[in-house]
């Protein structure tokens, strides 16, 4: 009887859980990601901006004043990589169609501009400091979640519900651009600085996770969360390492699960290359 009792109580803690759950949780999510659309034009901004920077970083001075046209090629390349490796792998034409938008080629043309050759590097450091880094690795991870929930979507359809493939795809529309730029960085052999103090693997894995997330929910599995949750968590998740990474704070999320992971291959060899 005892037993019965608690058993009771403790549906009914689980109940009030869900309600609480239902009501506060997901009416959040659904504000949060009915809002998106309103915020096309500053997530388009800031990844813009943000993406110039790292171009930037990774040229020397003098090669970016002598190669000029070279790097905003590269630019545009890096800005448009997830919408062109994303029309490539899906079939889907014309391959450069990411590139018609006149509104988003002017605000790549202005960024690069502005974050290139603005006297004394103003507008650089106006978007380094750490309230504008704030703003702008915010929407600029709402704009990749956006992005990782439409290039899963895409991959769960073409190929035709494959859970591996589709989630492969969404994780080319959310870190295109990085793929991107360390293709066009190793092409032109531009001298490699620290483009971000968190390791792309890192956010990479975080990506691949979701994707697969984004993939399970458009399967069916009941399992997994709705995808306002999905997108919400995505783009809080990604915003954090973003934003710790860009004010110096080193993040590794799969640091101890990557070294757990190596020693079970090497089967148990330490991480890390011995000194002759």
């Amino acid at each position: 009887m005892p037993g019965c009792l608690l058993l009771n109580h403790t549906n009914k803690e689980m109940e009030l859980i869900d309600d609480l759950f239902e009501d506060y949780v997901d009416s959040f999510c659904d504000v949060f990601v009915g809002i998106i659309p309103q915020l096309m034009l500053p997530m388009e901004i800031a990844h813009a901006i943000l993406t110039a920077k790292i171009v930037k970083k990774s040229w020397k001075k003098e090669s970016l004043r002598k190669y000029t046209l070279a790097s905003f090629i590269i630019f545009l390349l890096v800005a448009g990589g997830n919408t062109v490796l994303l029309n490539l792998l899906t079939f889907r034409n014309p391959i450069l169609f990411g590139f018609s938008s006149s509104r988003t080629l002017f605000i790549n043309c202005l960024s690069w501009w502005l974050i290139c050759f603005t006297p004394e590097n103003a507008f650089e450091a106006f978007c380094s400091n750490k309230t504008s880094l704030f703003f702008l690795a915010f929407f600029k991870e709402l704009f990749r979640a956006k992005k990782t929930f439409f290039a899963a979507e895409i991959g769960f359809i073409v190929y035709q519900g494959n859970l591996i493939l589709a989630s492969l795809v969404g994780l080319v529309g959310a870190m295109g651009c990085e793929f991107m730029q360390s293709a066009g960085t190793a092409l032109i052999s531009a001298e490699n600085k620290e483009i971000e103090k968190i390791a792309n693997g890192d956010f990479t894995k975080v990506a691949l996770f979701f994707s697969s997330l984004y993939v399970l929910a458009f399967s069916g599995c009941e399992i997994t969360p709705g995808n306002n949750l999905i997108i919400t968590s995505q783009s809080i998740v990604m915003f954090a390492l973003a934003f710790s990474s860009k004010i110096g704070k080193t993040v590794s999320v799969f640091k101890t699960i990557d070294e757990i992971f190596f020693k079970i291959l090497t089967f148990g060899s330490d991480n890390k290359e011995k000194q002759v």
